[in-house]
């Protein structure tokens, strides 16, 4: 090889371009095609629309007639929508808001944007409000968003009674509103609501939903009722009387509330969530007990909340400690969706790396073996998507690995996805918006190395992209998101670190946040009530076991209640009860 020869490689090129390319189309410069909605028309370059979509790509590559026509018209797609969705192919910035978002998605869906998808997706999540998520939970259950579907119902869910009292809830379907009401963890003070609610919906369109009343009543918990509030509706109410005797269907709803219905056991009381904290390592050896802590609590302890309510875990259940993992774990990768806890690898107290998985079911109290991974790792990752498991990268006692693991819970499947980039452990790792971030870390390339680097996982075309990388290199890190936006704190980069960068998606750009008062990593890290809580972790002298948290509404940290014992290489989850 030359050794006199040399790569010089321009980081700017690409933009340059692109910026070229879109001052040519504004000034209809060099440009082979024009898309057409009724009268409106839109300049561009065949090349550009092809590598930005792989519906123009078909259209253009293939043996569609639309090849070789230069004026394409388009059906059924909102011009301005349409008009984003191409500036975003020379520039790489969409602008969304209120009124655009939706038709935006429409249209990024048709022509296969998934980037823009995607992030119209992250941006009706976070401005979910009582008046539109009825309205979001359909379009995302029309485009199978499966992430935004969830979240929107979620929040119906935990926002009944608001969203009871809206327009948009006397439009739903019996069937969407069957899956409402038959939800045993529907947020309502009194069974009364749901009772009502139904009613309401009935009276809307008698002549059609007459018939569907009794059937959606049957998922009322009728003993919780006052007699009282049963016969004013009864006397008030002339829609209960339309499909027969009263007292017959009446009759027919207590035997079901005395059976296996799921809704006698809705909790009416506001949802507790829990934070828990696994595992770790303490003076050299790893551990496998949990710790929990609910909000308004005093300490942590081993023991769950007793909540004394309709259904939800009765006196006589006690004070339930929680169960411990049936093996010792540090620097394991962790996953939560809220109501179980998923465990990968780690290392025991023998600095042996563990290849098995485990999870914990909140509702019984009890850790379960999953399966055994085709490769042994520490340091690694697990992430939640479409509910399957990734589990991603880490040290298998050898070398650093970029293999990807997916497990698929219930099917109790295993296979392989596309692997990273470069092999790396003790990244940071986050969900947001159908994608799965892995943040900094530390590889081998000869010596330790500590990454910027960010890339997301697109479960369309098995593939990951590189987006803007970290200000600072970050290794042992801890990755979050809270309101659209993703948040990687503290680490190690050859010394231990206490800022905070925040990242965002719209923007593609990570800037600093408020620091931590103290330098920490490996520690662990969760969302709860709308905060960034960080616990345990080690920073340079000693294992720490205070707990602090974010709230990004005033850009503070501050102190919380400390775990009861030092430890490093935790994880933290946030589970509802």
């Amino acid at each position: 090889m030359d050794e006199t020869c040399t790569w010089h490689r321009d980081g700017c090129h690409q933009s340059t371009v692109l910026e070229m390319l879109e001052r040519f189309r504004t000034d209809g410069h060099l440009c082979d095609v024009t898309l057409k909605i009724g009268d409106h028309c839109v300049k561009a370059h065949r090349v550009v629309l092809a590598a930005s979509s792989p519906y123009f790509q078909a259209m253009f590559m293939g043996s569609m007639l639309e090849s070789q026509q230069s004026t394409i018209i388009i059906k059924d797609m909102d011009p301005n929508a349409l008009d984003a969705i191409v500036t975003y192919a020379y520039t790489a910035k969409i602008k969304l808001d209120q009124d655009n978002a939706e038709s935006i998605l429409a249209c990024a869906n048709l022509l296969q944007v998934t980037s823009v998808y995607n992030a119209c997706c992250v941006y009706l999540a976070s401005h979910l409000n009582a008046a539109n998520c009825l309205g979001i939970w359909r379009l995302a259950s029309f485009y199978a968003s499966h992430d935004l579907e969830q979240q929107s119902f979620r929040f119906v869910r935990d926002h009944f009674q608001e969203v009871a009292g809206e327009a948009e809830f006397q439009l739903l379907t019996w069937r969407d509103l069957e899956k409402l009401v038959a939800c045993e963890d529907l947020a309502v003070s009194c069974e009364e609501q749901v009772f009502k609610a139904i009613v309401e919906w009935a009276k809307l369109n008698p002549s059609t939903r007459s018939s569907k009343v009794w059937m959606l009543l049957k998922y009322v918990a009728i003993p919780l009722l006052s007699s009282e509030f049963l016969l004013d509706q009864i006397e008030s109410e002339p829609i209960l009387s339309q499909e027969g005797a009263v007292a017959a269907q009446l009759q027919n709803l207590q035997i079901l509330s005395e059976g296996d219905n799921p809704v006698r056991t809705r909790g009416h009381r506001k949802k507790i969530k829990i934070l828990v904290a696994v595992g770790g390592e303490c003076e050299g050896c790893s551990l496998n007990s949990c710790y929990v802590f609910s909000e308004g609590s005093d300490k942590w302890s081993r023991t769950l909340p007793v909540v004394q309510s309709h259904g939800v875990r009765s006196p006589d259940h006690g004070s339930l400690s929680v169960v411990s993992m049936s093996t010792e774990r540090s620097a394991f990768g962790m996953a939560c969706d809220g109501k179980t806890i998923y465990v990968a690898g780690g290392l025991s107290t023998t600095s042996d790396c563990i290849n098995t998985l485990e999870s914990y079911n909140v509702e019984d109290n009890t850790w379960g073996p999953l399966f055994t991974m085709r490769e042994n790792r520490h340091g690694c990752q697990a992430c939640l998507l479409n509910n399957e498991l990734y589990i991603i990268g880490g040290h298998n006692g050898r070398a650093y690995s970029a293999t990807v693991e997916r497990f698929t819970p219930g099917a109790e499947t295993c296979d392989s996805v596309s692997s990273l980039p470069h092999p790396k452990a003790f990244a940071g790792s986050t969900v947001m918006g159908g994608r799965i971030y892995v943040i900094g870390g530390t590889g081998c390339n000869g010596t330790n190395i500590y990454h910027t680097s960010v890339h997301y996982y697109e479960p369309v075309g098995n593939c990951w992209i590189s987006v803007a990388p970290l200000q600072e290199r970050r290794a042992y890190v801890g990755a979050t998101v809270l309101n659209g936006c993703i948040y990687v704190i503290g680490g190690f980069n050859g010394k231990w670190l206490k800022t905070v960068e925040k990242y965002d998606p719209q923007l593609n750009q990570w800037v600093y946040v408020a620091s931590m008062k103290q330098e920490r990593s490996s520690f662990g890290i969760s969302v709860s009530n709308g905060c960034v809580y960080v616990a345990g972790g080690f920073d340079g002298k000693r294992c720490l076991s205070t707990v602090i948290k974010y709230n990004p509404l005033i850009d503070r940290w501050c102190n919380a209640v400390s775990l009861p014992s030092s430890r490093y290489g935790v994880s933290l989850a946030s589970i509802e009860l």
